[in-house]
């Protein structure tokens, strides 16, 4: 997809993200007006669901009860999806380290081997997670083929490149 331009899966992320509590506030009050702003562009119902923690509420009486199973579902495939790490992810840098298990030789070479497969398949089961959060939203609220341009979330008040500056 062309920078600038966001859809389904860019809802699907800014949900995730506005539901991290590890996230700093900032950076989860960003995603959720990111979030707020492509419901209302794409038109979506998913602005029906009310979001609390470890519980489901739901605004309308067009969820039945199994789509209310999905939705549960859906919630925890989120949670999972949050909780994906890899050995790099508490890093900002990890020039010196790279260069330590360079120095290592052949011992680092089958470390950098090992970890560039666990790095794929974190990759892949990034992308597994994300699949499914959106084979379930279809689900549950239809199909959006749409895209969003920048443009478009400035008319409802938000600008995705005014993310904050956290400087902690």
């Amino acid at each position: 997809m062309q920078p600038g331009v966001y859809d389904l899966r860019s809802l699907l992320k800014s949900y995730a993200a506005s539901q991290d509590e590890q996230e700093y506030p900032e950076m989860r009050e960003y995603h959720a007006r990111f979030y707020d702003a492509l419901c209302k562009t794409l038109g979506t119902s998913v602005v029906e669901i009310i979001t609390i923690p470890n519980q489901i509420t739901v605004v309308t009486d067009k969820v039945d009860s199994r789509k209310q199973i999905l939705y549960r579902h859906f919630r925890s495939t989120v949670r999972s999806y949050l909780a994906l790490t890899t050995p790099y992810s508490g890093y900002l840098e990890a020039g010196l380290l790279h260069k330590t298990i360079e120095e290592l030789g052949d011992q680092g070479q089958k470390i950098q081997d090992i970890e560039k497969i666990l790095m794929e398949h974190a990759s892949a089961l990034t992308k597994c997670h994300l699949d499914s959060m959106e084979a379930m939203f279809t689900v549950l609220y239809g199909v959006i083929e749409r895209q969003v341009t920048r443009d478009e979330l400035l008319s409802y008040g938000f600008d995705p490149q005014q993310r904050p500056d956290i400087d902690y």
